[in-house]
C-alpha cells in the first residue's frame, strides 16, 4: 500500500511538474561526484559535415581539448522505473565530441559533476545547495523538471546559470534560468493543430488515472471550448490491459480526433490495440507512444500523429544537425535515444556555445546569462526561434511545437508542412 501511495504521489507531483511532456522519476539523492568523460577519441561515425555543422555552431577552435576541465553541475533520473538514464548518455555525447573535436571552450573540456534527484523537496535542497555552494561549478545543466524543482532553484537562488531542455512549471521563471523547450507549456499547440490543420470539432482526449491528470485535461477542455471544439475527457488505469470501455464511453468513436496525452509509454499498447479494435483513424499522441518500447511490445509503430518538440530522425533534416546526433551515438554511445534526447543533445551544445561566447576568462555567472538573454536562435535541433525574457514564462525559450505523422511500413510525414505551431492565445 505504502508503495502505491508513493508511485500515486510521484505521478501527481511528478505530472504537476512535468505535465505531459516529459517524465523524469524518482531517484534517491547522492553527494555530487565527478561523472568520467569518455576520452574515446576516434572519428568512426563522425563524417566532414557532422564536425562542419557542429563547429559552425558551437563556435570556438577545432582540435581535442587537453587542458583542465571546466566542470558543470548536472541533473538527471538514472536509476528506478521511471528512469531516463539515455538523457545523461545523450548530454555526454554531445560533451564528447565538443571536448574531442571542438576544442572544449579554448582548449579545457566540460566536465558533468552529476547529482540525481527527483523524489523529495530535501532531494532539491539538497542538489541545489551542494551546486551552488561549489565555485568549481560554472553552470548547472538538467534536461528536463523533476520534483524537488522549486527547491532546486531557490537554493541556488540565481547564483548559477541554471540551462534546461524540457521547462516545467517551477522552471518558467527562475533567475538566470533558460529553458529551451516549453514541456507541457507546449501541449496547448495540440489545440492549434486539431482547429488549423485537422479542423476538428469535437475530440475525445484521453489519458491515465490520475487526479492532477484530471484537473489539467478539465482545464484542456475549457480551451478547447473557447476554440469551439467540443472535449469529452476520459482516463484508464495506467496498468490495464484492455480500455477499450473507457474508450468507448469518451465518444473515440464519434469524434473528429482522438488525443492520448499519456505521460508514460506503458499504456500506449492496450490504447493501440483498442483504437484498432474500434477503427479510430484520426488519432494525435504525444511522443511516449512511438517510444522502442511500445514498437517492441505491438510490432509495430501506431500509425498515428505524434507531437514533438522538433526535428525526428526518420525525416530528411536539411540543417545537418539531426546527422550530428545520430552519428555522435556511433562514435560514442549508441543507447543515447528517446524522448527528449535530441533536444537535450543539442541544448548541451548550446552551452558550449554560450561558453565559448563568454570567454574561458569570463565564465560568470552574469556575462553566461546575458549571452543566453541575447541569443534568439535556433536551438540545435529544436526551435529556429528563441525568445527569453518574454512574459508569462519568461525562463522558456520556445512554446512551439511540431507533429509529424507515421504512414506505416517505416515512412514518416511531415503534418504540417515544416510550421513550426504556437499554442492559441490566451483568452481575454
Amino acid at each position: 500500500m505504502n508503495d502505491r501511495l508513493r508511485r500515486r504521489r510521484w505521478t501527481a507531483g511528478g505530472l504537476m511538474g512535468l505535465c505531459l511532456a516529459a517524465v523524469i522519476g524518482m531517484a534517491a539523492v547522492g553527494s555530487a561526484s565527478s561523472l568520467a568523460s569518455d576520452a574515446h577519441s576516434s572519428a568512426a561515425g563522425f563524417t566532414s559535415r557532422d564536425l562542419a555543422v557542429a563547429h559552425a555552431y558551437v563556435g570556438g577552435k577545432e582540435g581535442k581539448a587537453t587542458l583542465s576541465p571546466i566542470e558543470v553541475g548536472y541533473i538527471n533520473n538514472n536509476t528506478g522505473p521511471t528512469a531516463q538514464p539515455y538523457l545523461e548518455t545523450a548530454t555526454q555525447n554531445a560533451l564528447n565530441l565538443v571536448n574531442n573535436y571542438l576544442g572544449g571552450i579554448a582548449g579545457h573540456p566540460i566536465k558533468l559533476v552529476s547529482c540525481s534527484f527527483g523524489g523529495t523537496a530535501e532531494q532539491g535542497q539538497e542538489c541545489g545547495t551542494e551546486f551552488a555552494n561549489n565555485p568549481k561549478i560554472k553552470l548547472v545543466f538538467f534536461p528536463g523538471g523533476t520534483t524537488g524543482g522549486p527547491q532546486l532553484h531557490a537554493a541556488i537562488a540565481g547564483a548559477k546559470v541554471t540551462l534546461c531542455t524540457v521547462a516545467s512549471p517551477p522552471d518558467v521563471d527562475v533567475q538566470n534560468g533558460f529553458c529551451t523547450e516549453g514541456g507541457a507549456l507546449a501541449t496547448g499547440a495540440i489545440a492549434s493543430y486539431l482547429k488549423d490543420f485537422v479542423d476538428a470539432k469535437t475530440v475525445s482526449i484521453l489519458s491515465i488515472d490520475d487526479p492532477t491528470l484530471e484537473s489539467i485535461l478539465q482545464g484542456e477542455q475549457q480551451q478547447y471550448a473557447g476554440l469551439g471544439i467540443t472535449a469529452t475527457i476520459g482516463f484508464t488505469d495506467p496498468a490495464a490491459t484492455d480500455v477499450e470501455a473507457p474508450l468507448v464511453a469518451a465518444n473515440v468513436q464519434t469524434t473528429d480526433a482522438t488525443l492520448l496525452e499519456i505521460p508514460l509509454d506503458s499504456p500506449c499498447p492496450a490504447y493501440a490495440k483498442a483504437l484498432a479494435l474500434l477503427n479510430v483513424k484520426t488519432v494525435i499522441s504525444l511522443s511516449t507512444c512511438r517510444a522502442a518500447d511500445v514498437e517492441q511490445a505491438l510490432g509495430y509503430i501506431p500509425p498515428w500523429t505524434y507531437f514533438d518538440y522538433g526535428q525526428i530522425a526518420q525525416l530528411p533534416d536539411p540543417t545537418g544537425q539531426m546527422g550530428v546526433f545520430l552519428d555522435a551515438q556511433k562514435a560514442y554511445h549508441d543507447n543515447a535515444s528517446g524522448q527528449n534526447a535530441t533536444q537535450t543533445f543539442g541544448t548541451a551544445l548550446l552551452m558550449a556555445k554560450i561558453m565559448n561566447e563568454a570567454g574561458f576568462k569570463h565564465l560568470t555567472t552574469a556575462a553566461m546569462s546575458a549571452k543566453l538573454k541575447a541569443f534568439t536562435g535556433p536551438a540545435f535541433l529544436g526551435d529556429p526561434v528563441l525568445k527569453f525574457g518574454a512574459q508569462p514564462f519568461p525562463s522558456v525559450g520556445s512554446t512551439r511545437a511540431r507533429f509529424f505523422t507515421y504512414l506505416g511500413n517505416g515512412k514518416w510525414k511531415d503534418a504540417t508542412g515544416g510550421k513550426w505551431v504556437s499554442a492559441p492565445p490566451a483568452a481575454g
